[in-house]
């Protein structure tokens, strides 16, 4: 069974997995009002200029390094980044 979700202004989205299919879903949470939480393998030291900006111009919260329960329990959603594997 699928399940649809609308992104409403203020709704907590955790999303795990930053690469470039991950910042482009972190646009577009932004520009839904969510507020957005980025958990990604890598440490924030790793990710380059731009991936920064991104994070700062939609206020969103990172986690490097891990994908923490703690972390993602914030959210009222996870989304999964189409370029993370499943497995």
């Amino acid at each position: 069974m699928e399940r649809r979700y609308k992104i409403v202004p203020g709704m907590k989205v955790a999303l795990v997995g930053y690469g470039r299919a991950g910042r482009a879903v972190l646009h577009y949470l932004g520009r839904c009002g969510a507020e957005i939480f980025v958990s990604d393998s890598r440490p924030l030291d790793d990710l380059d200029a731009t991936e920064k900006i991104l994070l700062e111009k939609f206020s969103a919260q990172y986690e490097g390094g891990q994908h923490s329960f703690e972390f993602l329990s914030k959210a009222d959603l996870v989304v999964l980044s189409p370029g993370v594997a499943v497995d």
